[in-house]
């Protein structure tokens, strides 16, 4: 804690920052309010301890001093992992441009979820670097989400990737490590039906498809939150590595078929109000899933038969096939721009312009 130099565990830091009311956010051990703060972790007991024989806070040693600085694993952010934040009991008709703007943080990561009937869940979770994070804590506390009879107050907590991933893929049988899958933990008897389930399972991608495409209004408050949540289902789709096992190309192609029908969609809708942005995030999100996915392709090329790869066209809402390398053209003239050119009727360096824009625009 700044200015007074006391640590507290993780428990005691969020049980004082989320103390509902218009008290000030202080210390616990001193009472000294907090003007910032710096998330700790140490190998060693903690330097001063708290606690007393009838069971109320006392300091026992010298505060930590104030140029000891050691980043929580929690919130310790590298260029490649962002941190994520959990918030609880969010109203039912958050958006994430709703999160943004209470936020104050312009073009936020932030993950709504949805059950399979399409109810907006009473947590949702923000990604941020490490420094945008503690602003988020340290300016949010107590700030009110929402307006009129739906306005709540939410608990910020410190979450990981690798809850956020279990969320957005309650399908996966397995555990995350730093946000991949994994069959840690897996007894051996189940290994063959988490695999064959995978990351997800077309049921997964049917209940998407039909909250995008048939909504029910009595569950569906708000309808660009369907897109949004595919938004963030191909954001955080994990593809390098060894991932690769744990989902095939049915799957795959699904979900870009998805994105397309998705996509094309709202074009053709009347939905002004946030039609064009989430068109930007749907494309961003599918040209960057894209270009994992096709470094993975490349290295697996000399092993393939065929010049398309894809799955038999469907009954669907989708087009096929998507994930296409034309016939004439050499494999390394392939990239994802080509995929979504064709689809669109579009030249491949003006989607591959409108990417290099959105990128610049932090919509990635």
């Amino acid at each position: 804690m700044l200015s007074c130099s006391h640590s507290l565990c993780s428990s005691c830091f969020t049980a004082s920052l989320n103390i509902v009311g218009e008290k000030e956010f202080s210390c616990v051990l001193c009472s000294e309010p907090v003007l910032d703060f710096r998330f700790l972790s140490s190998k060693s007991p903690a330097v001063g301890d708290i606690g007393s024989a009838n069971g109320s806070p006392e300091i026992s040693g010298p505060p930590l001093p104030s140029h000891t600085t050691f980043l929580d694993p929690v919130l310790q952010s590298s260029s490649s992992e962002l941190s994520v934040l959990r918030l609880d009991d969010v109203p039912w008709d958050v958006t994430p441009f709703m999160l943004s703007s209470w936020a104050d943080i312009p073009a936020l990561q932030a993950h709504v979820l949805l059950d399979c009937d399409g109810k907006t869940l009473s947590h949702a979770y923000i990604e941020a670097s490490a420094q945008v994070s503690r602003k988020i804590l340290l300016n949010c506390r107590n700030k009110v989400l929402g307006s009129g009879k739906r306005a709540r107050r939410v608990t910020i907590t410190a979450s990981s990737q690798d809850e956020l991933m279990q969320q957005l893929f309650p399908s996966w049988g397995g555990t995350f490590e730093d946000a991949s899958p994994t069959l840690s933990n897996v007894p051996a008897s189940q290994v063959s039906s988490v695999m064959n389930t995978g990351l997800l399972s077309t049921c997964d991608v049917d209940g998407m498809k039909k909250l995008i495409f048939q909504p029910d209004s009595r569950y569906v408050k708000d309808p660009s939150l369907p897109f949004h949540a595919l938004i963030s289902v191909i954001n955080k789709f994990p593809s390098g590595g060894d991932s690769r096992v744990f989902w095939n190309y049915v799957i795959r192609d699904s979900l870009f078929n998805l994105v397309y029908s998705a996509t094309a969609f709202l074009v053709s809708s009347d939905h002004v109000d946030w039609k064009n942005e989430t068109i930007a995030g749907l494309i961003t999100a599918f040209l960057k899933c894209s270009s994992q996915v096709h470094g993975l392709l490349d290295k697996e090329q000399s092993s393939l038969d065929s010049s398309v790869i894809s799955t038999p066209p469907s009954n669907s809402f989708e087009p096929a096939p998507t994930v296409y390398i034309p016939q004439n053209h050499h494999v390394d003239g392939w990239s994802p721009y080509n995929t979504i050119a064709l689809e669109f009727g579009l030249e491949p360096h003006v989607v591959q312009a409108v990417y290099e824009r959105l990128s610049q625009s932090s919509f990635i």
